[in-house]
């Protein structure tokens, strides 16, 4: 079986190829001019260059392909329109390429975003996959004008679309700064209440694409991928500095007011110097919600989704790779 996935050297979409690997499947990895190799190095794997608006490369890129897994975009952009244009209308060109280039092909899957869904309105009642989307910037709503187009194409071949919630693990860029925040004693809190999510190890997320992919049960469907425990930034916080030795930290609280107002000004100043960053009024607006929690009971019944890595765990692994690879 050959799968191609976009993405592939990224944090998320490293971790799927080496799952695939790991399940015997021919692994034909998508890279992009500038792409950093570094996870992909020395891997059984086919490199191949690609853009999601060239339809050459995409249709080198897909021959006799049995599986695609989707998890390139972009999370960052400097206006609004960026958004829809790389996760949007990058997808179905994906699409429309694997229309016309994979006639058998076994699945399509998309990774999504919990954030699709929106925010739950209490901790006692997670999002599902039976509530109405409520995406609250524009990251999200690119998200899900993508899905729609997936989900389109799914009269044409089995589609799958997954929902992840924020991810952690080895490789992952975006929570280190964080725990490195936290080795110099400086702890940072959004709000004055604590606010809850749920997390994924980037492994069993991986490995729920993998079951995903292969199960008739989840043709058409999407699901929402996370560990159902939820956390609060107060506990990842704790956890943090238990296992960095910082018994005392400064805590720095910020107001919700504050954390739109610097994410916007953030914003403005980046889209001057034309370089745009993750941290942006998109990221504010995610900041300040309470909940992030979502319900996986759908993941569990269709294909038998049980993540290895319990919060916790999911935490400490992080950090560990983290000290272990000298980042911390």
């Amino acid at each position: 079986m050959i799968a191609f996935i976009t993405g592939a050297t990224g944090f998320i979409g490293s971790h799927i190829t080496d799952v695939l690997l790991s399940h015997g499947f021919r692994v034909r990895c998508g890279f992009r001019e500038h792409s950093n190799l570094q996870w992909l190095k020395d891997k059984p794997v086919e490199l191949v260059k690609y853009s999601l608006f060239d339809e050459k490369s995409l249709s080198d890129a897909l021959k006799e392909v049995d599986y695609i897994i989707h998890c390139g975009g972009t999370i960052m952009a400097k206006k609004p329109s960026v958004f829809f244009h790389v996760n949007r209308d990058g997808t179905i060109n994906l699409l429309k390429s694997a229309l016309e280039q994979t006639p058998n092909l076994k699945r399509f899957v998309y990774i999504s975003s919990q954030t699709v869904g929106g925010p739950a309105k209490a901790l006692t009642e997670p999002i599902s996959e039976f509530d109405q989307p409520n995406p609250v910037t524009n990251y999200a709503k690119s998200k899900k004008e993508a899905e729609d187009h997936v989900l389109e194409y799914g009269k044409y071949f089995p589609v799958t679309i997954l929902r992840p919630s924020a991810v952690v693990g080895p490789r992952d860029p975006a929570i280190f700064t964080i725990f490195k925040s936290i080795k110099n004693r400086i702890v940072i809190l959004i709000g004055m209440k604590k606010k809850y999510l749920n997390i994924i190890h980037a492994v069993d997320l991986a490995e729920a694409t993998y079951n995903a992919a292969i199960s008739d049960n989840t043709i058409g469907k999407i699901y929402y991928i996370a560990d159902e425990m939820p956390v609060s930034w107060n506990e990842i916080m704790s956890i943090g500095k238990r296992e960095l030795n910082r018994n005392f930290t400064l805590n720095i609280h910020f107001p919700h007011f504050f954390v739109l107002g610097a994410a916007y000004s953030f914003e403005q100043f980046r889209r001057i110097i034309g370089k745009p960053h993750p941290f942006n009024l998109d990221k504010g607006r995610d900041f300040i919600q309470k909940y992030w929690t979502c319900s996986v009971d759908c993941a569990k019944k269709d294909f038998n989704f049980s993540p290895k890595f319990s919060p916790e765990e999911a935490v400490l692994d992080t950090i560990r790779w983290y000290v272990n690879n000298k980042w911390l």
